[in-house]
């Protein structure tokens, strides 16, 4: 509750930006839970709801956490922990 109060100026000053949906969520292990939500002009059908768990793969918000947690984003691909090569997806890609 204290997260959801302190970030809610910050939802507000983006929302007041975009008026598009603006979301608050945490990562727990590979799932995202969402803390706070204030709804757009274009509604659009969306699963979120506060309080509500996810596997963070499968919403917009949990692949932006994903993207900066390499552990848990391995844990969400069913990889191991560490490290993974670069493999070029043609000859003339630099990795």
């Amino acid at each position: 509750m204290l997260l959801r109060e302190q970030l809610l100026p910050h939802l507000a000053d983006l929302y007041e930006l975009t008026h598009e949906t603006v979301h608050l969520a945490v990562l727990r292990g590979t799932d995202i839970v969402y803390v706070n939500k204030i709804q757009g002009h274009r509604a659009t059908r969306s699963p979120s709801r506060i309080g509500a768990r996810l596997p963070a793969h499968c919403t917009g918000v949990g692949k932006a956490l994903l993207a900066f947690d390499p552990d848990a984003a391995d844990a969400a691909l069913g990889r191991p922990p560490g490290p993974h090569p670069v493999h070029p997806r043609r000859p003339a890609t630099v990795p």
